[in-house]
């Protein structure tokens, strides 16, 4: 008799957390279609999309073993939102072979060229970091958080135009004094006809979108360099993350996190119309790449890629993830096209200098 109360209620109980997770899930699904301002809590719900699709996977699981039909229902959710699966994981595409009048599109928050160990400069990694970036050869290059000085060792911007080749430099500076210089950068092999700054803020600011547009083989391509609002993680909330990991935990710090990442939503939401605003009335066919600072759960992500093919999807395998900083890893960065273009190839550049992994995309202009 006991043994049938007990195992009714472990049935009752999974039951429930099982409902909880596929109501979560439910809104993960729809947090890409709600903009922060409207109801600012759903965007959580869809930062937490992998966990929650995740938490639904291993509940299909336990009711499969325990031989229960209610294992239908979680299945089922996934299946309805397997168009979200296909933006975080993807097997069995093929680099296309035929590279003929291609070109390649490379973009890389370089964490202004410091180390992710010590947040500090040194030559070893300024180095290191340069060659890799250097041996992609690509056609094109979109730095976020780009750094440079005018002279000596760091003059990282003159090293990459002469020894990349690279002819041609735009960029949008946010911060600078007599010898150093940071900013938005974008590089390029091909003469640039012309370029516009879409500033968020109305002062110099890291988070800013630099779009160029350039004359690739006497066509005009517009190549839009976007890096969307950040957290603004400060190092005492770096510190309490590493806390949180030994289960060490403070009210204060959690709403101070909470804080930062509900203004970071609000923000992207308003940002990210603005982008989508700058595709759609663009004269050219378009390529979008960036740091997005959001997933492809997110508002963010779905309003600037609508009508876009997402390199990802169409090239990329295995599981996306661009961020090697200390907050949960998730793809951030991405890159995206027109339909007028091929995607013939895209790759996650596993290296892990920078807090952000660069992204690659090769691509033929098709119509």
């Amino acid at each position: 008799m006991k043994s049938k109360k007990k195992k009714s209620f472990i049935f009752w109980f999974m039951l429930f957390m099982n409902l909880l997770s596929i109501a979560a899930l439910t809104i993960a699904y729809i947090a890409a279609w709600v903009k922060p301002s409207i109801y600012w809590p759903i965007a959580f719900f869809g930062l937490a999309y992998p966990f929650t699709f995740i938490i639904n996977i291993l509940f299909a699981i336990y009711w499969i073993i325990n031989r229960r039909w209610f294992a239908i229902v979680p299945l089922l959710f996934i299946a309805l939102g397997w168009n979200s699966v296909l933006n975080y994981i993807q097997f069995g595409n093929e680099a296309e072979k035929n590279l003929e009048n291609s070109f390649s599109v490379l973009s890389y928050n370089a964490h202004l060229f410091k180390s992710i160990k010590t947040n500090k400069y040194d030559k070893k990694t300024k180095h290191e970091m340069m060659e890799m970036v250097l041996n992609q050869k690509a056609d094109f290059i979109c730095f976020q958080e780009f750094y440079y000085r005018k002279k000596g060792v760091y003059d990282i911007k003159d090293s990459l135009m002469k020894k990349g080749d690279y002819h041609f430099f735009k960029e949008e500076v946010f911060d600078s004094n007599d010898n150093e210089v940071m900013s938005m950068a974008f590089l390029s092999k091909y003469p640039i006809i012309n370029t516009e700054v879409l500033h968020f803020y109305n002062r110099p600011h890291a988070n800013v979108c630099l779009y160029a547009d350039v004359n690739y083989n006497g066509d005009t391509i517009r190549i839009i360099n976007v890096h969307l609002q950040s957290i603004s993680f400060q190092p005492e909330d770096y510190q309490y993350l590493d806390q949180v990991k030994n289960v060490e935990t403070d009210m204060q710090s959690n709403k101070r996190i909470g804080a930062r990442i509900k203004n970071a939503f609000l923000h992207r939401g308003d940002q990210a119309d603005k982008v989508a605003e700058l595709i759609e009335e663009s004269p050219y066919p378009v390529i979008v790449a960036g740091d997005f600072n959001d997933t492809p759960a997110s508002y963010a992500f779905n309003v600037i890629s609508n009508d876009l093919k997402i390199a990802f999807r169409e090239k990329g395998n295995g599981i996306g993830v661009t961020y090697n900083g200390a907050f949960p890893n998730f793809q951030i960065d991405h890159i995206m096209c027109g339909q007028e273009f091929e995607v013939c190839d895209y790759k996650i550049i596993k290296k892990k200098y920078s807090d952000h992994y660069p992204v690659k995309g090769v691509f033929k202009l098709i119509k």
